[in-house]
């Protein structure tokens, strides 16, 4: 009996320092699972849910401290990379994301899942018009065990599809003389949505007036009601029209 009494004893000393609860799994310090990288990749997504007051709280939960995200070809630390999507957040009232294809490898504390991840996000900008965009990305995340604690470490995105559903209120200018665009010399027709700007095909600079006159694209930035979709870093349009 006092030998049960014991190996229990120990037993319960080896689990209270090796082993942690994650929704509702034991997580071995030296084991992780691949519903637990895919729970906590997902927990990362449902941080920013717009309902969610508590972001900065959830997130600090989920990343280590020297978590590194990779954006539009740049890499931001935390605070950096929610500086960087604030201006993104105004006018939003509907995203959702759609997690799937996970193929995670796992060695021991470390594990790495490549997945696809589809978004859907709805605004309504101030002239009450609804923009309905649909981004589909190829993803991958590096996942640790920090004493019993599944983090994110690393996290990189890569967009391969974007569609604009609806008509979109967005500025238009010369890339190169207004955005600062260097992809190309000349004067090309840009518009700028999100904090990013796009080279357009479908309509020219030339096709809406002098560029270089004092309301020309290349001397001021204007305003244009598009639609249209992101195809390899290029915004082709479907329908152009500046707000006079």
């Amino acid at each position: 009996m006092k030998k049960i009494l014991i190996c229990t004893i120990i037993s319960g000393l080896v689990f209270s320092q090796t082993d942690k609860m994650y929704n509702g799994e034991v997580i071995n310090q030296k084991n992780i699972t691949e519903k637990q990288v895919i729970d906590i990749i997902r927990e990362f997504f449902d941080a920013f849910d717009i309902k969610n007051e508590n972001r900065n709280e959830k997130l600090s939960n989920i990343v280590t401290d020297d978590f590194i995200i990779c954006e539009l070809g740049k890499f931001y630390k935390l605070d950096e990379f929610l500086d960087f999507i604030e201006p993104m957040q105004s006018g939003t009232i509907s995203r959702e994301w759609t997690l799937t294809d996970h193929i995670v490898t796992i060695d021991n504390n470390t594990a790495h899942s490549f997945h696809n991840n589809s978004g859907i996000f709805t605004k309504v900008d101030q002239n009450g018009i609804k923009t309905k965009t649909d981004i589909k990305w190829l993803e991958s995340a590096l996942v640790v065990n920090e004493d019993g604690n599944l983090k994110i470490k690393y996290y990189q995105s890569e967009n391969i599809y974007t569609n604009v559903d609806t008509i979109q209120i967005v500025e238009a200018a010369c890339g190169q003389c207004q955005f600062n665009m260097t992809e190309k010399s000349g004067c090309d027709l840009a518009v700028r949505m999100n904090g990013k700007s796009y080279f357009v095909e479908g309509t020219k600079i030339d096709d809406h007036g002098d560029a270089h006159a004092d309301d020309g694209f290349c001397s001021t930035v204007r305003t244009a009601r598009v639609k249209g979709e992101i195809v390899e870093g290029r915004f082709k349009v479907e329908s152009f029209a500046l707000i006079k």
